[in-house]
């Protein structure tokens, strides 16, 4: 997507080489293939039987706590949870990197003027305020964007609950500690999701589609809706989330992207940015 300013002069109008739709497009394939790897690598670990796992020993290694060394059941334990770990703390990463080009996107909007960008503002945006913001946590990231620039998106306080369990994750080894409770003693994660529901021809009964090999009887009626999910863990509960869990992060995460996509586009136009539709190549392939 290409920007320029709205002047009845052509000749002050100078492009902005922002592709907003390839600037999602990039993230989504990121945190896409977060899932993959972990879809492959989790998938893996059932087959990991007692001779392989104790076979993974080199030659001659000295091992100062063998002693303590897990049991195979216990090792894959811990694995899913490094992989879980490593899931969240990635996603989130790539979520500030996103969020940095948002505010990069955003302030390039807010200093143009009469079609025109003076090179001092565009040096201020990209080294000393993109530097800073840089620095900013997820929290303050989203809260600088909406002081500076009015963006707030509906999917707030799901993508700041999946920040609080990377927090967990990372600093607790999953643990829920006090420093991760509400007011409950509560750690609440949300995320927004999609069902497939399956209901009867006079929509008296209904299910959720949730796992591959579901029947669905002659005559019943398939839809999709899209809805909200909430888990709640206690103080001193660890974290775990089932494949599905993981992947409602990934698709909140994804959602959270084309909102926040939305909204730079819709303050760009409320500063006067004229949005040029996106040529067919760059549809079709984000670069």
């Amino acid at each position: 997507m290409t920007s320029s300013d709205n002047s009845s002069d052509n000749s002050n109008v100078i492009p902005l080489p922002v592709n907003l739709l390839a600037m999602q497009g990039r993230f989504n394939a990121a945190i896409q293939k977060l899932l993959d790897a972990y879809a492959a690598a989790a998938s893996a670990l059932p087959s990991v039987d007692d001779a392989t796992y104790s076979s993974f020993v080199p030659s001659f290694l000295s091992v100062q706590a063998h002693n303590t060394r897990l049991t195979r059941d216990e090792a894959v334990a811990e694995a899913k949870q490094w992989l879980l770990c490593t899931l969240i703390r990635d996603a989130i990463e790539l979520t500030n990197l996103f969020l940095d080009q948002c505010r990069y996107v955003s302030a390039l909007f807010g200093s143009t003027h009469d079609g025109k960008l003076r090179g001092e503002d565009y040096n201020r945006i990209i080294d000393k305020e993109q530097n800073k913001f840089h620095r900013l946590g997820l929290p303050e990231k989203l809260e600088k964007m909406r002081e500076a620039f009015g963006i707030s998106v509906e999917l707030k306080p799901h993508v700041l609950s999946i920040n609080y369990a990377r927090r967990c994750l990372v600093h607790r080894m999953g643990v829920v500690s006090k420093l991760d409770v509400d007011g409950n003693n509560e750690l609440p994660i949300l995320w927004r999701t999609v069902e497939i529901l399956a209901s009867s021809p006079d929509k008296s009964e209904h299910f959720v589609i949730d796992s591959p090999g579901m029947e669905v009887q002659g005559g019943w009626n398939i839809s999709s809706q899209i809805t909200d999910k909430r888990k709640i863990f206690k103080l001193g509960e660890r974290l775990q989330f089932s494949y599905r869990e993981i992947a409602d992060t990934i698709f909140t995460l994804m959602e959270f992207s084309s909102t926040m996509v939305q909204k730079v586009e819709q303050y760009g136009r409320s500063v006067g940015i004229v949005m040029s539709p996106p040529s067919d190549s760059s549809a079709k392939k984000p670069c």
